[in-house]
Formats: structure tokens, C-alpha cells, sequence
């Protein structure tokens, strides 16, 4: 769920871009059509990658477990590295 979340994030950040006219070399100003339906394609995206765990559950939970477990094992790693780093640190004091 945590890469759903971050890609909506990410959609929601560039949804909210403000639409500025981009000038090519010898033309104006694109007429603000094209942004409003580039806009309109990126809300469209974004609700279809939203509705994709309605029409896929079963690839939704078995990447829910495993991003679980990946956060599971993320959380071990993290706790034998404070370990470690406080017995180098207890050496040291001790040492110094």
C-alpha cells in the first residue's frame, strides 16, 4: 500500500502544478486548451490507478503482504544496527 500511496502523492503534486503556458521557439503561447486536457488525462489516470485495487484485490493484498514484510525485516535491520551501534559506542566510552 506505502507505493500506491507514494504514487498518489506524486500524481496529487503534479496535479496541482500551476498550468503555464509553455513558448515554443517562433509560435506564442499554446492556447490553455492543451493543458486543460493534459489535466483532464491526468485526473483520468489517476482515478484508474486509484480504482486498480477495486478491480485487482488479489494483487493488492499479496503486495500488501509484501511490502509487510518488507517493512517487517526493514524494522529488524534497523534495530541490530542500534544494537551494533551502541556497543561501538559503549567500547569507545569504556576505551576512552
Amino acid at each position: 500500500m506505502f507505493i500506491f500511496r507514494a504514487l498518489f502523492v506524486v500524481l496529487l503534486a503534479a496535479l496541482l502544478l500551476p498550468l503555464v503556458p509553455v513558448k515554443s521557439d517562433a509560435e506564442e503561447a499554446k492556447p490553455l486548451a492543451v493543458y486543460a486536457e493534459l489535466y483532464g488525462m491526468l485526473r483520468a489516470t489517476t482515478s484508474d490507478l486509484l480504482a486498480f485495487c477495486d478491480r485487482e484485490p488479489d494483487v493488492c493484498v499479496r503486495a500488501s503482504t509484501y511490502v509487510d514484510g518488507l517493512q517487517l525485516r526493514a524494522a529488524h535491520l534497523t534495530g541490530e544496527i542500534h544494537d551494533w551501534l551502541e556497543a561501538r559506542l559503549a567500547e569507545r566510552e569504556t576505551a576512552g
